[in-house]
């Protein structure tokens, strides 16, 4: 069921997709695999993220070193706008994982969004130093950079995002936006 569940859910069938995660936790309700992927799913749906979000949160009940449970649930508090949890869990899954950049880089859009540039940018720092190809670090180091004012290095910032994402990644357009209000042609 759990797999059938995650395929399902991969190709956007998300309704038969929660119907076999459900069947799944009916025949073993601490199947942690089947808790995550019904996270997934519900994560995935519009008007389900909470829901995805408590998924997540059983996950961590049954085993509390599930760093990607951890990542998953603060996407999800991302999208729920309550940055204080979402800073929280990535803070936690960067010390389960500390290796894994995407945690730096949540971390650091969350900071970002939250307002707190400066810090922002450090823990996108770090993302590159661990991986210097994560193009969504330079990104947002670089719209970091542009908020504090700090023009030539958010300008290198951006150039060195576009270089890296790859030529239809969504983020690109993020990359551009910022470059044309520091005043450079991106196309």
């Amino acid at each position: 069921w759990t797999n059938r569940g995650h395929l399902l859910t991969l190709a956007g069938r998300y309704d038969l997709a929660l119907r076999d995660h459900n069947e799944a936790l009916r025949l073993d309700p601490k199947l942690v695999l089947a808790w995550f992927n019904r996270g997934v799913t519900n994560a995935a749906v519009r008007g389900r993220v909470r829901d995805g979000a408590r998924d997540f949160s059983k996950v961590l009940e049954l085993d509390p070193k599930a760093s990607y449970a951890y990542a998953r649930r603060a996407d999800c508090y991302m999208l729920l706008e309550d940055l204080p949890a979402a800073i929280a869990d990535f803070e936690r899954y960067t010390k389960l994982a500390p290796l894994e950049t995407m945690g730096w880089i949540g971390w650091g859009n969350a900071l970002h969004a939250q307002g707190n540039h400066s810090y922002a940018i450090e823990l996108f720092d770090r993302a590159i130093s661990i991986d210097s190809r994560q193009g969504l670090a330079w990104l947002g180091r670089g719209m970091s950079k542009r908020l504090l004012g700090k023009t030539e290095p958010a300008i290198a910032d951006l150039k060195q995002a576009l270089e890296l994402l790859p030529p239809n990644h969504h983020y690109r357009a993020m990359a551009i936006k910022n470059l044309k209000a520091l005043g450079v042609d991106a196309r």
